[in-house]
């Protein structure tokens, strides 16, 4: 399964793509919502990993865009939020078409995995 990351922190990135990698998955990184749609343009993904925060597009307007256009409309979309932010953003998360979320702040790399597998499981 093509999963893309987009997120900001290269540390946090790696070691999501890492585990993923292990666990079988072909994973692709972007550090922005510009450079994510750009890889997007040859990188079809099956699920994306959405950080919320980042500089020059942040993860709202990256999924407007993507959710705005019937090629990817439907490319099932994970946000990651900062705690205390969570709230607000699940809001405006779910208003936009995000299918789940998960909080940077309790995660365990393992969670990543376990969510992408209900995520896909609940569209068959």
């Amino acid at each position: 399964m093509r999963v893309l990351i987009v997120e900001d922190d290269p540390l946090l990135s790696e070691l999501v793509s890492v585990k993923l990698r292990r666990d079988g998955f072909d994973t692709n990184c972007a550090f922005n919502g510009v450079d994510g749609l750009g890889k997007m343009k040859e990188y079809v993904p099956e699920i994306i990993i959405l950080d919320i925060m980042m500089p020059i597009m942040d993860g709202f307007e990256f999924l407007r865009i993507i959710k705005s256009k019937d090629e990817t409309k439907n490319i099932p979309v994970i946000l990651f939020s900062s705690l205390g932010e969570e709230e607000s953003n699940i809001e405006e998360g779910k208003r936009l078409g995000a299918d789940a979320f998960l909080i940077k702040s309790q995660l365990s790399i393992s969670d990543v995995k376990a969510k992408i597998e209900e995520v896909m499981n609940s569209r068959k």
